[in-house]
């Protein structure tokens, strides 16, 4: 019969096999073994604890492989029981210590208590405690620590990761020369980088965790199983500092990387859906920087690879899910395919239905939806699909407890689609709503997104007073973008952006107020943020312009000549940096015929300024991308300056084409109390359009006129009620939906009456 310790070493040996297998049957192989060693044993046997230290660690592995109650209550059994008798000083009680907080990762994996992590963080720092340093045991143990905090540094905890940080290198200071888990350990360091790189903005992290990987890349033999894995974790960390920095050179290793390590895999293999999904999610990134469409179209069809052979059951198959979204988005940004956006928005929902409420991938996959969801909307236009973004970063930020790590992203998620409606439907309570999450998030947000943070505030608060004309909010946006400014590195490339939001909302302060020393204030902001960008970019022109309206009312301030000179160049500059992109267009044009109105010269240069400021508003008209408000300006100004030059058939034109933006302006999807303040605005549109419709001689024209400005919602009222009575007989279905729209339409539009 074997001697007792030969037993012992081989049920060891069973079970260290076992554990590096997914086999059910080893690890019970390797249990039962041990159990029969253990009952030939006495309790006063030196190997006693030690002997019920591995079996504890056998039913935690069973545990995790098939979630049986019974397994977890048998670990935590074999543990407990011994702990009282196990001396401080014995070398083993750490290990005991450690495992039992082995044993409570495990049920919190399966069960999701926080408390179960909480019991294994503070075993994990007992175990340490008490663990000398010579004992051999002591890189174990310590692995063991990191792997409790790994997780709950995933819930929220800075501290944690912090800690984290500090025991990776710990672990590669303690680490035998010869240990063949060396790999390991830089492979679990470089995770900690990267997340640590991800929640403090250090990107110093990011940039160390590769070269970590490929020390653990090197330190890991080709012949073993683990290392098509290594390298897969070493292309994910490359396409994180490549998205960083827009670095093309390391995406594309990656992309080389990740299909080596499909190469190297069987293909059925429980790692490969991940590699695939993570090699789809290069190919998008490398699209989105190079624009090369056999990218994405390969991204899209790996990403379906992926999905198809992921377990549903798998936390990890919500990233998948969410990864093949982002790639149909991305295509369908690229091609205009609708049923791409369609695919992507279930991907998206699939995903968020899919990860349980304290998955820290959640919040990801939430802004992935929203995203889909808001070009969704732009599409089709359904109220519905906007206000499912809305609840999506509700639930997003009402989910986390108020101090948690993710919950700044999540606020500022929710502000943002919330501003976006805001927008869209100019509603009271989204901005109210959208300015105290902002506020909630500028006091919860770290560096480096505190300035990004305080100017989502100040635009909020902007967009408030130019819709309601509330001072107060304007002084508020001035402040919290002069703190965006004052928290921002000068190197930060968003700070210019921040500087143009604060001359922007100076400027609108000097418009009401007349205060000269804000007008020379914003000048000077604008000037500084205008030399930041690149001609030819959308902010150059979008600076240009703001600073050529500024300098266009310096004029008020002074007699010279040369404020308003500058400023026809400077538009003329905007002009050409704005191309053949005609939504860019329309600002700098607008701004060009208001300042051909104020020529300095003869009549006949005045009446050639009249002329070339019409030709600019009539072109501002016709940008149908352009909003509504700055159409309606166009087309009134044309109307009124034709008037003034005495052409009333010109004029005429003018007002028809503002009169035509009406509906636009006031369109249906508003609340009603908002249609009704675009219309009061616009009041004396109907009746000027019509006096230069008589002036003309046209008065059949003038009554057209003058009913069209006059019953913009009367008119919608009448369009859901047009008989359509062939085309029930044609197509019953679409009969069927235009009647459940049109029933929609007006219980919406009661709903609003009523409030």
């Amino acid at each position: 019969m074997p001697s007792l310790p030969d037993d012992l070493e081989h049920a060891s040996a069973l079970l260290t096999q076992a554990l590096n297998s997914d086999s059910a049957a080893e690890v019970e192989a390797a249990i039962s073994a041990l159990v029969t060693v253990a009952s030939r044993m006495s309790p006063l046997h030196p190997d006693w604890v030690k002997t019920f230290v591995r079996l504890g660690q056998g039913f935690i592995h069973r545990y995790d492989l098939l979630h049986e109650e019974r397994d977890i209550e048998m670990a935590f059994m074999s543990l407990k029981v011994n702990l009282p008798f196990v001396a401080p000083s014995d070398p083993v009680r750490a290990a005991l210590i450690a495992t039992l907080g082995m044993a409570f990762c495990a049920r919190f994996d399966h069960a999701g208590d926080p408390a179960d992590l909480d019991e294994a963080v503070e075993a994990g720092r007992a175990s340490i405690g008490g663990v000398l340093p010579a004992n051999p045991l002591l890189t174990e143990i310590v692995c063991t620590l990191a792997g409790s905090l790994r997780r709950r540094a995933a819930l929220g905890h800075d501290r944690d990761l912090e800690d984290l940080l500090a025991i990776g290198e710990l672990v590669l200071a303690i680490a035998e020369p010869g240990d063949s888990e060396v790999g390991q350990y830089l492979n679990d360091f470089a995770i900690d980088l990267r997340s640590g790189a991800n929640r403090f903005g250090r990107p110093e992290l990011g940039d160390k965790a590769v070269e970590v990987l490929r020390r653990a890349v090197e330190k890991t033999p080709p012949g073993d199983p683990r290392w098509p894995l290594r390298i897969n974790d070493l292309g994910t960390a490359l396409v994180d500092c490549g998205k960083r920095v827009g670095a093309l050179g390391g995406i594309d290793e990656a992309i080389r990387l990740y299909r080596k390590s499909l190469d190297l895999l069987p293909d059925v293999h429980e790692n490969r859906p991940g590699i695939l999904s993570n090699l789809g999610d290069g190919l998008c990134k490398r699209y989105e920087l190079t624009g090369l469409g056999t990218d994405i179209d390969e991204a899209v069809l790996v990403g379906r690879a992926a999905v198809s052979m992921s377990d549903p059951r798998k936390p990890e198959h919500a990233k998948l899910l969410s990864n093949l979204g982002n790639s149909l988005q991305a295509r369908y940004q690229h091609l205009g395919k609708p049923s791409d956006l369609d695919d992507a928005v279930s991907m998206h929902r699939a995903a968020v239905a899919h990860a349980q409420t304290g998955d820290p991938m959640r919040g990801r996959l939430l802004s992935n939806m929203i995203g889909s969801l808001l070009d969704i909307y732009r599409l089709r236009g359904d109220r519905r699909d906007l206000d499912d973004a809305v609840t999506a970063g509700r639930i997003g930020a009402r989910e986390l407890p108020p101090h948690h790590a993710e919950q700044p992203y999540r606020l500022t998620n929710l502000m943002g689609v919330l501003k976006t409606r805001f927008a869209l439907h100019r509603e009271r309570d989204d901005i109210d709503e959208a300015i105290a999450v902002g506020v909630e998030a500028t006091r919860l947000t770290t560096e480096p997104d505190r300035g990004r943070c305080w100017s989502n505030l100040a635009f909020a608060y902007h967009s408030r007073f130019a819709e309601f004309g509330e001072p107060g909010d304007l002084d508020d946006a001035i402040q919290a973008s002069r703190t965006a400014i004052e928290v921002s590195p000068v190197a930060n490339p968003e700070r210019p952006q921040y500087v143009l939001g604060l001359a922007q909302a100076l400027f609108t302060r000097y418009e009401r107020t007349n205060t000269v020393a804000d007008l020379k204030e914003a000048v000077r902001l604008c000037r500084t943020s205008r030399n930041c960008y690149p001609a030819a970019s959308a902010a150059r022109v979008e600076s240009s312009v703001l600073l050529a309206e500024m300098l266009f009312n310096w004029t008020r301030i002074t007699d010279s000549r040369l404020p308003v000179n500058e400023a026809f160049s400077i538009v003329g500059e905007a002009l050409i940096d704005a191309g053949a992109d005609a939504h860019l267009r329309a600002k700098p044009l607008f701004l060009l015929g208001k300042l051909h109105l104020h020529r300095p010269g003869s009549l006949s240069a005045l009446l050639n300024g009249i002329s070339e400021a019409i030709r600019c508003f009539e072109e501002v008209c016709g940008i149908v991308t352009v909003a509504a408000k700055t159409r309606l300006s166009a087309a009134q100004l044309w109307g009124h300056i034709a008037m003034v030059a005495d052409s009333p058939e010109l004029a005429e034109r003018g007002f028809k084409a503002a009169i035509g933006v009406l509906p636009v302006a006031a369109w249906r999807g508003l609340h009603r109390s908002t249609q009704e303040r675009a219309l009061q605005t616009n009041r004396s549109l109907a009746t000027d359009a019509a006096a230069c419709a008589l002036r003309a001689g046209h008065q059949a024209s003038a009554l057209e006129l003058l009913e069209r400005g006059r019953a913009v919602l009367w008119s919608q009222a009448l369009d859901s009620h047009v008989d359509h009575d062939a085309l029930r007989g044609s197509a019953p279905h679409l009969f069927d939906r235009l009647h459940q729209v049109r029933a929609e339409l007006e219980t919406a539009g009661s709903a609003m009456s009523a409030q």
